[in-house]
Order: structure tokens, then C-alpha cells, then sequence
């Protein structure tokens, strides 16, 4: 349609000639070659300016091209999630148990905490996320898999992060607990913040991976 459509201006009425492709959803149009004649009535201009995109609300960008190359970066992150995913058996043979069991008990303890904070079952807080024993746990196994094809990637490609990168990531974790528990000490903040080495070099290894990828893609 957009092939035939180009070129023609506001008014005018015209013919576009168009194949169904074989495997369309409505079998006797299936392949079939057709014709279809269509007056164009208008035109739109639907380019973002800065100013609609500093006005959008909840938005935090101030420019369309930053909020294009947040949107990009996005796209891409779903999408390598979802490669990854499909060209990986995503099975419980293929990994180690206690990887995938790992990720599996962190959110049913999560679910089960929140269950009991709020005075109502497990059983009903799943239903009201909507999900179920099977679903946590294929997610858990989903989660083992796509870590594993990251750390696999970084070795392969000699993707790794700085000792610099590291410290900085740290030192924000410690900022942190220290905003928030006032009249801590910075020794509080680092005891703190070494619960959470192990998940700062997971976010570091993902971080430079994600970013391999969109190298090569752009």
C-alpha cells in the first residue's frame, strides 16, 4: 500500500495494485493479486517536535532525539532479550538446576512476602498478578537461560567492564543508603552495599553486552 500510495498528491484518485502473500489469514485472498482504487483526502506530518515531547506527560525527555535513542535502545533490548530466548532451549535439562531454582525462589519468596504484608493468601495474589506456579518457574528458567547467553557472549567477544566502572556503580549504591537512612556511616552504606556486589556485576556484564549488541547493530 505504501509503495503505491508515494508519489500521489491530496485528491487525487488512483489504483494499487497489491498480491495477498501465501500465507494470509484468509484463505480465498491467500496469493491472490487485487486491485484497489483509493482517493487520498489528506496528508499528516507525524514528526515529533521537542516541544510535544517535553509536554507528554510522566515523560522525562526534553527532545525527541533523546527520547528516540532511549526508544531505540529499548527496541533493541527486547528484541536480543527475545533472540536470545529462541535460539536457546529454554529447559531445565540444559542449565544448571540450581541456577534456574535460584530465580525461582527468589520471586515466589518476594510473592509470598508481599501475600503476607497484605493480609490476603498466595494463592489469591497470584490471581490477581494474573500468574501461577508454572508460569514463575518458566520465567525462572527463561531468566537462567538468557543470563547464562550473556556471560557467554561477554566471554566470547571479550566484552568486560572496568575495576573504574565498578567502583562508580558501588559508590552509587552507597550514596544511596546513605540519602536514605540518614545519620548512617559510610561503613553502614558499604556493609550494606556488599549484599549487592554479586547483582552490580551482573548489571555491569549486561550493561556492556546490551551495548555490543547495539554496536553492531547500529
Amino acid at each position: 500500500f505504501t509503495a503505491g500510495i508515494i508519489g500521489h498528491k491530496v485528491g487525487q484518485t488512483f489504483d494499487v495494485n497489491v498480491t495477498f502473500p501465501e500465507n494470509y489469514h484468509a484463505t480465498d485472498l491467500a496469493g491472490k493479486a487485487v486491485v484497489f482504487t483509493m482517493t487520498l483526502n489528506s496528508i499528516y506530518d507525524l514528526t515529533l517536535t521537542d516541544e510535544q515531547v517535553a509536554k507528554y506527560e510522566g515523560n522525562e525527555f526534553q527532545t525527541y532525539d533523546a527520547w528516540f535513542e532511549n526508544m531505540k535502545t529499548e527496541v533493541v533490548n527486547s528484541l536480543f532479550v527475545n533472540t536470545l530466548l529462541s535460539v536457546t532451549t529454554p529447559k531445565e535439562t540444559t542449565i544448571p538446576q540450581e541456577t534456574y531454582l535460584y530465580y525461582y525462589q527468589q520471586e515466589v519468596d518476594q510473592l509470598r512476602s508481599l501475600a503476607y504484608s497484605e493480609n490476603i493468601s498466595y494463592e489469591l495474589l497470584l490471581y490477581y498478578f494474573q500468574t501461577s506456579e508454572a508460569a514463575i518457574f518458566q520465567e525462572a528458567v527463561n531468566t537462567a537461560v538468557y543470563n547464562m547467553g550473556i556471560y557467554l557472549l561477554a566471554q566470547k567477544n571479550e566484552i568486560s567492564w572496568s575495576q573504574e566502572e565498578f567502583d562508580t556503580e558501588y559508590e552509587r549504591f552507597v550514596d544511596a543508603y546513605l540519602k536514605k537512612n540518614e545519620g548512617a556511616t559510610r561503613e553502614e552504606a558499604c556493609k550494606n552495599t556488599d549484599q549487592y556486589v554479586a547483582q552490580i556485576k551482573d548489571a555491569l556484564t549486561r550493561e556492556k553486552v546490551l551495548g555490543w549488541v547495539f554496536d553492531q547493530i547500529f
